[in-house]
């Protein structure tokens, strides 16, 4: 079973409808359809009712299971990137609200007070979603858990452990014997502060229907300790390879960055429409043609699609992709064809690799998300002794890529009155003077 198609069916369940499906995932009302289409000739059965949008008996049963099998995917690919990446400064808890109590807020006061090195951060979530941060490595420790979709140890796998209640789980980094964590025994002492003060009947374990006076207050301290409550503004910013299913995540990202792009804004000028547009000509690009044939890389804020001199030719988009981008653009489409071919038109045609997109989430600025996939995509070029082009339509972006070694070749006037298009170029360097 594919878990793109299970993930367009939940979608379309969830928000009983296609339209609103599609536009929360980035793709098209038509893709939608063909993945339910899909799942539902690989089951054999009828899982979706169209008028109105509902479930069949086999949708129905299919549900009950579809949320928990997603799920643990994502933990899969959570536990395969700490093998490659740890967080040795930072601890993150989530946390139902009414399960942050005045223990929890002392422990974590306490242990910012006792290890200056170490970012404590807060989410505070609904009781159902705190496993989830858990599993998909966006929380090391979960307290306040609601019912679990499926047995614990079922659902945790192995590097998730229950801890002294079934209401606390936390999640082990994975590790390299050769990398250890730096900062071990403070992420050990975390873990026992928060677990002995979640467990710790005489400190003040308030279940959902408790209150205390004295929580507000220790709520507000704790906010003080240097933990956002949160917004997830401090993001990691280490690359890491683009999955197809990234593409919502990746096309929402690069939606916000290119928002005030002066070529997005000539292609999509209606300011209200623009956010949605966008993210489905990101995720229309991303999974039927750089992410096909392209080098695809993300952080949690940010992503780049490269492509190197020998998928040139098979990164370009078919007559399918062609008329989907159409789709998107409505009346615009002429526009977009001609600075296409206006661009192509004045490109090398020497071996190169080629940097089609690079965009950061604008709430991420100054966190280095842009600098990194770039420096990655650069390693890799550098390695094959090729040079790198890129194309920019912003004028403030010109500083940033010749810090990295680009210079200016050519300036263009895109046709029909658009913007201004910057040809940039990097020669080759030695290895790791990226």
């Amino acid at each position: 079973m594919d878990p793109h198609l299970l993930r367009t069916f939940v979608a379309v369940l969830d928000h009983r409808s296609f339209s609103v499906a599609a536009s929360a995932l980035g793709y098209t009302q038509s893709a939608v359809s063909q993945h339910i289409a899909a799942l539902e000739a690989d089951l054999g059965t009828r899982l979706v009712e169209r008028r109105p949008v509902a479930p069949t008996p086999a949708g129905t049963r299919l549900m009950e299971h579809a949320p928990a099998l997603l799920l643990r995917l994502d933990a899969a690919r959570t536990d395969i990137s700490r093998l490659r990446h740890t967080r040795s400064t930072q601890l993150t808890l989530a946390c139902s609200p009414a399960a942050l109590t005045p223990a929890i807020a002392q422990a974590m006061s306490q242990l910012r007070a006792a290890a200056h090195s170490l970012d404590l951060e807060v989410h505070t979530l609904g009781r159902e979603a705190v496993l989830a941060e858990v599993l998909t490595g966006r929380a090391d420790i979960g307290h306040g858990l609601a019912a679990l979709p499926l047995p614990l140890a079922a659902t945790l796998g192995g590097p998730a452990v229950p801890v002294a209640e079934p209401r606390l789980v936390h999640r082990t980094p994975g590790r390299s014997r050769r990398q250890p964590l730096r900062n071990d025994a403070a992420v050990g002492r975390a873990h026992h502060l928060v677990t002995t003060a979640a467990v710790e009947r005489g400190g003040g374990l308030y279940g959902p229907h408790q209150t205390d006076p004295r929580a507000a207050q220790d709520h507000r301290a704790c906010r003080m300790t240097r933990m956002p409550i949160t917004n997830r503004n401090n993001t990691t910013n280490t690359p890491m390879t683009a999955a197809i299913d990234d593409a919502p995540l990746i096309s929402r990202v690069l939606a916000d960055a290119f928002d005030d792009d002066p070529m997005m804004r000539w292609f999509f000028p209606d300011d209200a429409a623009r956010p949605a547009g966008l993210v489905r000509y990101f995720s229309t690009l991303f999974t039927r043609q750089y992410g096909r044939h392209g080098v695809c890389e993300r952080t949690e804020a940010a992503a780049a699609f490269w492509v190197p001199p020998e998928a040139m030719a098979k990164a370009v988009p078919d007559a399918e992709t062609i008329e989907e981008l159409q789709d998107i653009l409505g009346d615009r489409a002429a526009l977009f064809r001609e600075a296409v071919e206006a661009a192509a038109e004045h490109a090398p045609q020497e071996p190169q690799w080629h940097l089609a997109v690079l965009g950061a989430d604008p709430a991420a600025q100054g966190q280095g998300h842009g600098a990194a996939l770039l420096r990655s995509g650069l390693a890799k070029a550098d390695a094959a002794g090729m040079p790198v082009a890129l194309e920019s339509s912003k004028r403030t972006n010109l500083p940033f890529y010749e810090h990295f070694g680009f210079t200016v070749r050519q300036e263009l006037q895109l046709p029909g009155g658009g913007p201004t298009l910057w040809a940039m170029r990097r020669e080759p360097r030695p290895s790791g003077d990226a």
